[in-house]
């Protein structure tokens, strides 16, 4: 289902008037815990913690999906997720549309309603 273009820059803005990039980078910096500058599948299953249950399914569950995650984002194939990549999943799950500048990490391409290719 598409977003209307007032959900779209609902989701691109706080109600704090932080950018939605910048709410990205704070997410990414938290659970980037050893600074290395990439999510690994240990720390995107750590941050997916609060939406599994804490059982061992739960936990078998969360390693499974960030795995998943892993393969779908990691376009480097670096083994783990860079804050680029990180924007671009986070985006697809929020149903933002990428940029059509692939350099554009900022996301003001995303803040100004540009519709660039759909994810």
């Amino acid at each position: 289902m598409a977003r209307s273009a007032a959900a779209r820059e609902e989701a691109n803005s706080t109600s704090a008037g932080e950018s939605w990039s910048d709410v990205e980078h704070l997410v990414f910096e938290k659970n980037d815990r050893d600074n290395d500058g990439k999510l690994s599948a240990a720390e995107l299953a750590a941050a997916l913690m609060g939406r599994y249950d804490r059982s061992a399914a739960g936990d078998f569950e969360r390693q499974q999906k960030a795995l998943r995650m892993l393969q779908r984002y990691d376009k480097d194939v670096s083994g783990g997720i860079d804050e680029a990549e990180f924007r671009q999943m986070t985006n697809a799950v929020m149903g933002i549309p990428e940029s059509s500048d692939a350099g554009d990490t900022s996301g003001s391409a995303r803040r100004s309603g540009s519709e660039g290719g759909g994810v």
